[in-house]
């Protein structure tokens, strides 16, 4: 039996993402949402449609400067994220120093 050291599969996936500060401004708007930033908030509409049902949410969210807001695809837009994301080049940094332990 050989015992070894693993860790979950890194996610690969790389979104777009911006680093907002005061004087950010920014829109998309599709058939699915409509957004925009500006003063450091982000005010989403957002329409669903399926079998039987629709809606629309107004959403605003209040942002810091140095948030940042990845863009998550058609349906979503930008989005501030609640799980941790990092820059490529900060993710390889953290992969070696795993590599040495």
């Amino acid at each position: 039996m050989k015992k070894i050291k693993v860790i979950k599969t890194p996610d690969i996936t790389v979104y777009n993402a911006v680093i907002v500060d005061k004087n950010t401004e920014l829109s998309y708007k599709n058939e699915y949402v409509n957004q925009t930033v500006k003063k450091l908030k982000l005010h989403s509409i957002t329409y669903i449609k399926g079998d039987g049902y629709k809606g629309k949410y107004d959403t605003t969210v209040e942002l810091k400067e140095g948030d940042m807001l990845v863009f998550d695809g058609d349906k979503r837009g930008y989005v501030k994220p609640v799980e941790s994301m990092t820059t490529i080049d900060e993710a390889i940094e953290d992969l070696k120093v795993v590599k040495e332990v």
